[in-house]
Order: structure tokens, then C-alpha cells, then sequence
């Protein structure tokens, strides 16, 4: 559904709809999702829920761009692009799923008739086209590397084919 309203009253919804999610979910999930998101903290050994913090932590996604994100369907624009395209992802990329993103984009291209389209999954990467572990962002930081050296390679050769140099 469509976000909208004030930002309270959206963080409101956001954070019920979230609790109402959890509560579908096995202890074992639920007590997963409570570790990565921080929503229990340890103190003395001991686990502490953290109270009256939902709505805080959803006030920060019911910002104007974050309800304008969340809104924005690009297949619209994306129908008007009539040049080549190289759409790339990683696979460990947390961040724009490769799989959904890569058939809506080839769906997208398809229905418009933009048949000069490459769509490429890069296996091992995250979503900043490092090798990774797991994709999550808390990695950023401790990866070296700054660009996969077959990423770039991948992008060197698809813009010397397009514009035709061998």
C-alpha cells in the first residue's frame, strides 16, 4: 500500500504492522530479527527489551524522501530508455535484492521493447560490488577492496562492445 500522512502517525503504523509481523513468526525468527535489528540489548548477562522505542525507530522511515522511496515506481521512466542498458547486481546485495530486481527490469525492458538490455547477477559481490560474506552493510567497513576487479572488468567490456571497440 501507499504510504502517507504525518510522520508520527506513519511511524505509528509502520511500528504496528511490524509487531503484528512478528508475532507470525517463530520464536526462533522473531528472536533472530530482535538481534539483528537491536531491539534487545544485553546488560549483566541478561536480555533487556528495549521499551517504548518502536515508534522512534519508525520515525526515522516516515521522513518525506523515505515516503517518496518507498512511493517511486520507476518502470514508468525506465519504459522510455531506448539506449543499451547493463544492469548489474551482487548477489549478496541485502540492499536491491538481485533476483526481484533483475526480472522486474527485464520485464520492464521487455514490455517496452528494449531488446539491447544485459542484465548481470556477479556472484560472490554485495550491493558495492565487493566480495563479501553475507552482503550485510555491517561489512562495508571491514572489506579492503574497493570495486571487484571483475565487476570493472564487466563494465569495460560491455561499454567498449557498445560503443564498438574491440
Amino acid at each position: 500500500t501507499k504510504a502517507g500522512g504525518e510522520p508520527k502517525e506513519l511511524a505509528k503504523k509502520l511500528a504496528a504492522a511490524a509487531k503484528e509481523h512478528m508475532e507470525k513468526l517463530s520464536e526462533a525468527d522473531r528472536k533472530t530479527i530482535e538481534e539483528i535489528s537491536g531491539l534487545n540489548s544485553k546488560s549483566d548477562g541478561k536480555e533487556k527489551k528495549k521499551e517504548g522505542n518502536d515508534d522512534k525507530e519508525f520515525l526515522r522511515l516516515a521522513n518525506p524522501w523515505m515516503i517518496y522511496f518507498l512511493n517511486f515506481d520507476p518502470r514508468p521512466t525506465l519504459q522510455k530508455v531506448k539506449c543499451p542498458v547493463l544492469a548489474i547486481n551482487g548477489e549478496f546485495d541485502l540492499q536491491v535484492t538481485p533476483k526481484e530486481n533483475l526480472a522486474a527490469l527485464e520485464q520492464t525492458f521487455k514490455a517496452c521493447g528494449n531488446s539491447k538490455v544485459q542484465l548481470v547477477e556477479l556472484k560472490g559481490l554485495n550491493h558495492l560490488f565487493q566480495h563479501s560474506k553475507t552482503g550485510d552493510p555491517s561489512e562495508y567497513g571491514s572489506i579492503e577492496e574497493t570495486f571487484a576487479p571483475e565487476a570493472l572488468k564487466l563494465l569495460a567490456d560491455w561499454i567498449n562492445k557498445t560503443v564498438g571497440r574491440p
